[in-house]
């Protein structure tokens, strides 16, 4: 199939909110307050709570450039809202049914989730921050970890694909097995900043010169990337891997696809500087097969699956519970 992700589970997304709104303390089990946004099986969300987690989805929108309006933060308020009542009600159901995860597995996460931190001290600050303990954070763990034990054993693991499943979306989606023409290419760039001067430009222009000199010689290529090139991919030699059409930018990419298996380009000009490219290897357009394309597509298949499941599994804990909104009850 096309490398790139087709969907994504209800779950992780269920999951990653779960955890992207543990920047407050739980609410304790009582009759709703004037701070109350719902309640759930007797169980409050705060105004607080719901506050930051929009905040928490505000951020990764701003990290992605995206600034919404107000009329998109009202929906996303609701977004989160929904959000935080489908994760207490399978975090509810979790307990019913009797799921235990072990302590260790608790503490391995916690482990990963401090070793983000560049030390003690910015570990501490966070929670600080967020008013959180320790413990606090342990127990938040522990609930998303019951939660997808859960949709495990209620959804993923009674979900299957089937042969005739798999071969009938292959026949009917052709286009979706179509795989451009690629090309595995390593470069040497020497870096010119966009407001370099004539003098800086015509001394990256000499080093570079300098460099296509020395492999017209017989140099290594790859030990020279690793010695003057200013791309990250210095560290493997230059290797950039395979790269398909509108990948990287117009000159570079010309100047790659034209080239044959084992040659190398004189000087190649972008915005980033000089290049000298060479190309290893090439693949041609083609649709891959669908022995090649088996395993990913089950896998997509049943992602498919699984997500439509566990949007009918939440809908009948929604069903059987009772969902307070006090502050929307009271507007009517």
């Amino acid at each position: 199939m096309k490398s790139r992700t087709v969907c994504r589970l209800i779950l992780p997304v269920l999951i990653g909110a779960y955890f992207a709104l543990t920047s407050v303390l739980f609410a304790e089990d009582k009759k709703a307050g004037p701070g109350d946004v719902a309640i759930v099986n007797g169980k409050r969300i705060t105004v607080i709570e719901l506050d930051q987690g929009v905040e928490s989805k505000m951020q990764l929108l701003a990290r992605r450039g995206q600034i919404p309006d107000q009329t998109q933060i009202a929906d996303l308020r609701k977004t989160v809202l929904e959000e935080l009542i489908n994760i207490e009600l399978l975090s509810q159901e979790s307990r019913k049914k009797g799921i235990k995860v072990e302590e260790s597995v608790v503490g391995d996460r916690l482990k990963a989730l401090k070793s983000s931190f560049t030390d003690e001290k910015a570990y501490a600050d966070a929670l600080s921050k967020d008013k959180m303990t320790e413990s606090d954070l342990k127990t938040r763990i522990e609930k998303g970890l019951l939660i997808q034990e859960l949709v495990s054993q209620e959804v993923v693991q009674k979900v299957t694909v089937s042969p005739e499943e798999s071969k009938a979306f292959y026949k009917d989606n052709p286009d979706a097995f179509k795989q451009p023409e690629q090309v595995h290419a390593s470069h040497i760039l020497i870096k010119v900043e966009p407001k370099a001067g004539d003098a800086e430009k015509k001394k990256a222009r000499k080093e570079i010169e300098d460099i296509l000199k020395r492999l017209k010689k017989g140099e290594d290529f790859a030990a020279l990337a690793k010695q003057h090139s200013a791309c990250p991919s210095k560290e493997k030699g230059g290797d950039l891997g395979f790269m398909r059409r509108g990948q990287t930018v117009k000159p570079f990419e010309d100047a790659a696809f034209a080239l044959k298996p084992g040659e190398t380009s004189g000087i190649v000009e972008t915005e980033f500087g000089y290049h000298i490219v060479r190309v290893l290897e090439k693949k041609q357009e083609r649709v891959v097969p669908y022995e090649e394309a088996q395993e990913s597509l089950d896998k997509h298949l049943k992602d498919v699956k699984v997500q439509n499941e566990v949007s009918r599994y939440i809908e009948g804990l929604r069903t059987n519970a009772k969902v307070e909104r006090p502050i929307a009850d009271t507007a009517k």
